[in-house]
C-alpha cells in the first residue's frame, strides 16, 4: 500500500526536504521529527474511524534488524516488525506477544530436476538443507 502524496509535496529541492511537514488523513498526525532518529506522531481526533486509543507514537529509526531487537530487549521500543526467523526466543518471554501477519513476500527455491542427480528426493532435500543463506538467495535471483 502506498500513501497518494501531493505534487507540491515530494517534488522540491532537496535542500527543501528536511523541511517538508508531513501531510496525511490517517488515525495519527505528525507532531515532530528528531532527523534520522525519530518521529512523534499523536492521535487524529479527527479521524473518520474515531480517535485512537494509542494517544502518542515515537517511531525511532534503527539502522538494522540487529539494533531493533536490541531496542526491543532492552526495551527501549516496545513494538518491533522484523523479518528475522529469530522469535522462537520471545515465544519463551512471557512479556512478549507474537503476532504472524501475512506479507507480500514470497519466498522460493528452486531445483532442476532435470540433473540426474537431484531426482532422487533425498539428495535434492540434501542439497537445499546443506546451502547457506547467502548462496540460496544469490542463485535464486
Amino acid at each position: 500500500m502506498f500513501p497518494v502524496v501531493p505534487e507540491h509535496i515530494y517534488n522540491v529541492p532537496y535542500a527543501q526536504a528536511l523541511e517538508i511537514v508531513p501531510v496525511g488523513n490517517g488515525a495519527f498526525k505528525f507532531e515532530s521529527m528528531d532527523v534520522f532518529k525519530s518521529i512523534s506522531l499523536v492521535a487524529n481526533s479527527a479521524y473518520f474511524k474515531g480517535a485512537p486509543v494509542i494517544e502518542f507514537v515515537e517511531i525511532i529509526f534503527t539502522p538494522d534488524d540487529t539494533a531493533t531487537l536490541s531496542a526491543f530487549e532492552q526495551g527501549i521500543v516496545d513494538l518491533v516488525y522484523t523479518d528475522v526467523m529469530d522469535f522462537s526466543k520471545y515465544t519463551r518471554d512471557k512479556t512478549s506477544v507474537i503476532y504472524e501477519i501475512p506479507t507480500q513476500k514470497y519466498e522460493f527455491i528452486g531445483i532442476n530436476f532435470n540433473v540426474e542427480a537431484l531426482q532422487d528426493g533425498n539428495v535434492s532435500l540434501l542439497a537445499f538443507l546443506s546451502q547457506s543463506t547467502e548462496t540460496i538467495n544469490g542463485v535464486t535471483r
